[in-house]
């Protein structure tokens, strides 16, 4: 029968609906839920299906793997995977892509707001026992650029139009998008950073946006503009970021992102006044196993009926998400 282990890197309680799997195709495979990663890796060796939340097996597995056909991750981004030992391979590999659109639109509402009215410094003032009022502004009305509208950069723009913002946006395939006053293609992205009060980075990692942020765009940026980086560090040159910030080119960088994780305790960035860091916090949430369940239950069931062209998610490798 088809072995299938799930192991989000969490424990599996019985309200929790991946656990519903079990019932869902009682008789149809066997479902593991390995509660450490020791037992995850012995039930894995000769797993036809894995499904894995945060934590990844080590990549020798996917050398040895014995009867792996299908490895799923919740994770929106693979490129921490041996992308070309899966590929040559032959597994078919998922990703986690919707999953992560509300609560991720949601840290950047957060994060805007949290900048226009300086609750961080409100935060130390508390801290230090200081009265005192920072400046004080709005987003309505403001300007928000967002590099790569896919669903996470769709639902920003939904949002932030609610909110009073004027939105525009960057896509591969330039076509009209929902809320967006005005969608540019990659190529023009230099068109964001020069009109733009905050510019959220949402890129994938690939080949093609890796250094796409640099000195250039920088330079074309107002003075008083901010920058949220939620996608990958990848996409910016850094010591052009760097050295941007220190001359106060633009006025704040919000990043949740780096090029090393966790980042170093020597790295610059923090000791900078003008940029706030957040641990890789926008993907992980508490309802993110929920949100998969009915991804990975169609998925399964396209899977064990022999439909592979049904299954959702499924990575492309020329196109790197």
């Amino acid at each position: 029968m088809l072995k299938v282990v799930i192991y989000p890197g969490i424990q599996i309680g019985e309200g929790n609906a991946l656990h519903r799997l079990k019932q869902d195709f009682e008789g149809e495979c066997d479902i593991y839920y390995p509660e450490n990663r020791e037992t995850f890796l012995t039930l894995a060796d000769d797993a036809d299906v894995l499904m894995v939340y945060w934590e990844n097996p080590p990549n020798e597995y996917f050398d040895t793997a014995k009867n792996l056909k299908w490895y799923a991750t919740c994770m929106a981004g693979v490129n921490a995977l041996p992308l070309s030992v899966i590929q040559k391979k032959g597994y078919i590999l998922t990703n986690g892509r919707g999953l992560y659109d509300l609560h991720m639109a949601e840290y950047a509402i957060g994060m805007m707001i949290l900048d226009v009215r300086n609750l961080d410094q409100c935060v130390k003032n508390q801290q230090n026992k200081v009265w005192q009022m920072p400046p004080q502004n709005q987003i309505y009305g403001k300007r928000l650029g967002i590099l790569g509208l896919g669903s996470i950069g769709q639902e920003v723009a939904k949002k932030a139009a609610a909110m009073g913002m004027t939105v525009v946006g960057t896509k591969r395939n330039k076509q009209e998008v929902a809320f967006v006053d005005t969608v540019y293609s990659s190529d023009e992205m230099d068109e964001v950073f020069k009109t733009c009060d905050y510019i959220i980075n949402l890129m994938p990692q690939t080949p093609e946006t890796t250094g796409k942020i640099g000195k250039r765009q920088f330079e074309l940026m107002r003075p008083s503009a901010c920058i949220i980086n939620m996608g990958r560090g990848s996409a910016f040159v850094e010591d052009e970021l760097i050295q941007a910030l220190e001359q106060k080119v633009f006025r704040r960088y919000i990043s949740d992102v780096f090029v090393v994780e966790p980042l170093p305790e020597d790295s610059v960035f923090w000791k900078m006044d003008n940029v706030l860091i957040t641990p890789h916090i926008c993907g992980p949430n508490e309802t993110l196993l929920d949100k998969a369940y009915p991804l990975f239950k169609h998925n399964l069931r396209a899977f064990i009926d022999g439909q592979p062209e049904e299954m959702k998610n499924v990575y492309n490798y020329a196109r790197g998400y």
